[in-house]
């Protein structure tokens, strides 16, 4: 497998030999880097790159650390020293400050997060009691629709038994009429040739009772 060589990995292996060579920047060369970064010796993409980096070095005055006095290193170390505690201070208090809102945050949420959790559980027992009653106004509708159908197929019955009496109350009407009727046409019918109370054949026959004579004279006549 082929290795790569990058810009980074030059520039971190060129500083490095810079540092351990007091800044001098002629005693970095091609080969000491690439075997910093692990090859046998330079090519020419170790070279293009190393040259980028001693460009980069030179303009930020690389060549003149030599110059400076060395004091000055203590009081950078001091600064940078300075510097650094109040950048991880800053860093630090920001973070922690960070850390307080995010937990009071949390905790707000998490009381909301409860809140409505309890007010869930609420309308979900409240769900189940509309479903219940739900379920037993249609079970009770359902009973009530059953017992109204055996009511109707009772009362069917019933009208099946009296329209039944009703016929056989009509027939006996009817028998009964019939009877009568009958009953009326055999009946003797009054001869007017026989008196009903001799049974003579005319009325005119009956005895009359006898006239009398001419009696005797009454006083005073004649």
């Amino acid at each position: 497998m082929a290795k790569v060589t990058t810009q980074d990995a030059v520039d971190r292996a060129a500083d490095a030999l810079l540092k351990e060579y007091n800044y001098d920047i002629e005693k970095v060369i091609a080969n000491q880097v690439a075997k910093a970064i692990g090859w046998a010796k330079g090519n020419d993409l170790i070279k293009a790159a190393l040259e980028n980096w001693k460009e980069r070095r030179i303009s930020e005055g690389v060549p003149f650390i030599a110059k400076a006095p060395p004091e000055l290193d203590e009081a950078l170390d001091v600064t940078c020293e300075s510097l650094r505690r109040l950048l991880r201070g800053l860093t630090g208090k920001y973070r922690a400050e960070d850390g307080e809102i995010h937990e009071r945050e949390i905790d707000k949420w998490s009381d909301r997060y409860d809140s409505l959790e309890v007010e869930r559980d609420e309308l979900q027992h409240k769900l189940d009691d509309a479903e219940e009653r739900c379920r037993t106004v249609t079970d009770e509708r359902d009973q009530l629709a059953s017992e109204l159908a055996a009511t109707r197929g009772e009362l069917s019955q019933e009208k099946a038994k009296l329209q039944a009496v009703q016929d056989q109350y009509d027939k006996l009407l009817k028998t009964l009429g019939g009877l009568s009727g009958l009953a009326a046409d055999e009946q003797p019918v009054p001869c007017d040739d026989v008196a009903p109370e001799t049974g003579l054949a005319n009325p005119s026959e009956r005895h009359s009772p006898q006239k009398r004579g001419p009696g005797r004279p009454r006083k005073g006549s004649g």
